[in-house]
């Protein structure tokens, strides 16, 4: 019986999986993978992901967030999930938010090993990043807001977040390494950016009734001085 050079082929590249199976043969499953396709659950399996990709979004995201022109209303986030073992790390130093990224980190809960590979880091002056503080889902008013020109709309409850200390995004999960009223760690996978001012974020969940920032500006209401939006100088 002839067999034709395709048949050939299969049996050849079949032998030789079989053989990489046995003995662990890290070329030849290369060889292998790259004929017959496979070998990307692996690379999900070990955490591989688009670092560079990921950092960048994050970025630009929190960056446009900061310089829209509304307050008390949230900015969306294109992707809610850090895959496999990477981490970005919020933490609040001298008035500055610095925003880190790292990969191959250890993560047990809450309790997260930074002794890897760090490999982004970006430096928003004069800004600061706040977590919730409250069990549950934070209150959300129907209230006055604004200092010269005021609005009312629904806004999160002020006694309902502080300001962070660091906190740990990994997975769908951030936790607050500041011990808060509530929960330490939230469940992020509805994750938003709040904006409180210029120079302030709040990292919350999403909810109803909440405005996203540049949609459906709320109606002035009369001039008369409020509270302005939380400083960072005024909360430390």
């Amino acid at each position: 019986m002839e067999l034709s050079l395709k048949t050939v082929a299969v049996m050849i590249v079949t032998f030789l999986v079989v053989v990489a199976v046995i003995i662990g043969a890290t070329p030849i499953k290369k060889l292998a993978g790259a004929i017959l396709g496979f070998g990307d659950d692996e690379k999900k399996n070990k955490g591989e992901f688009n670092k560079e990709g990921i950092s960048k979004n994050i970025i630009a995201e929190i960056k446009n967030c900061l310089n829209n022109n509304d307050d008390y209303c949230y900015c969306s986030m294109s992707n809610t999930f850090i895959p496999g073992t990477g981490v970005v790390e919020f933490k609040n130093i001298a008035e500055n938010l610095y925003l880190d990224f790292y990969s191959d980190v250890e993560v047990s809960g809450c309790s997260i090993d930074l002794n890897s590979v760090h490999y982004a880091e970006e430096i928003f002056s004069g800004s600061s990043f706040f977590f919730e503080n409250s069990f549950g889902l934070p209150d959300v008013n129907f209230e006055k807001v604004g200092l010269f020109i005021t609005t009312r709309e629904y806004v999160i409850q002020r006694t309902d977040y502080v300001i962070g200390d660091r906190a740990y995004w990994t997975g769908s999960d951030i936790c607050s390494s500041k011990d808060v009223f509530g929960m330490d760690n939230i469940d992020f996978s509805k994750g938003v950016l709040y904006k409180l001012s210029r120079n302030a974020i709040l990292l919350t969940r999403n909810q109803a009734n909440l405005r996203a920032c540049g949609v459906n500006i709320p109606k002035r209401v009369e001039s008369s001085p409020v509270s302005p939006p939380p400083a960072l100088g005024n909360l430390l």
